[in-house]
């Protein structure tokens, strides 16, 4: 079974944040697929659903970014899955506004979310579906930028490379890795702002 899991802060007042792109997603293929069956605990809140007659498991963790590997250790220690389950999705400084990557075979960087996560799993190239939220300068701290809320004007871009994302996981499920990366990375260069930074490689 996939695991789609949104990173990000809970609570109101992180709703609307960079960092909780994550989170949107989740909330969108909520919004779409019938929801099968439903779970809380204290560590993440989960929701079965089906894609194209596949089970797949949308997940928001309950603990704050930086202790995301406690949620999904949790998760997959609940539903006896291995990491290759799962599929990160998450805000990326290293991705300019409107970008998308998808990536399975690159380190967590400097990620706080991740880098819990990969602390907690004992790995660190997991499947990710990376979503851009950098400009070409940031002038103040990363993580007072990551936690402030996009401006009016970059909205319509969010609502787009959100939309992308969302169905790029709907395709990593039911086309397969391979096909979903060629349409999608490609794809997420070519619209809106986005576009990896230079110096980036991507493996």
């Amino acid at each position: 079974m996939k695991i789609i899991v949104g990173l990000g802060n809970p609570g109101a007042k992180y709703e609307k944040t960079r960092h909780n792109v994550g989170y949107r997603v989740v909330d969108l293929l909520r919004e779409r697929k019938p929801i099968i069956r439903r779970y809380s605990t204290d560590f993440y809140r989960a929701w079965l659903v089906s894609f194209e007659s596949q089970s797949v498991l949308i997940v928001k963790p309950q603990t704050y970014m930086n202790e995301s590997g406690q949620a999904v250790g949790a998760l997959l220690q609940d539903f006896h899955e291995e990491p290759e389950s799962l599929i990160l999705v998450h805000d990326d400084l290293d991705i300019l506004l409107g970008g998308l990557k998808i990536t399975a075979r690159r380190g967590p960087g400097t990620h706080k979310g991740l880098l819990s996560i990969v602390s907690v799993l004992g790995r660190d190239q997991l499947l990710r579906v990376r979503i851009g939220i950098g400009q070409s300068q940031i002038t103040i701290p990363r993580i007072d930028y990551v936690l402030s809320e996009f401006e009016p004007e970059e909205e319509a871009v969010v609502s787009q490379v959100l939309e992308r994302a969302a169905l790029a996981c709907h395709d990593i499920v039911c086309l397969g890795l391979e096909k979903a990366m060629t349409r999608w990375n490609a794809e997420g260069e070519a619209n809106g702002n986005g576009s990896v930074k230079k110096g980036i490689k991507e493996e």
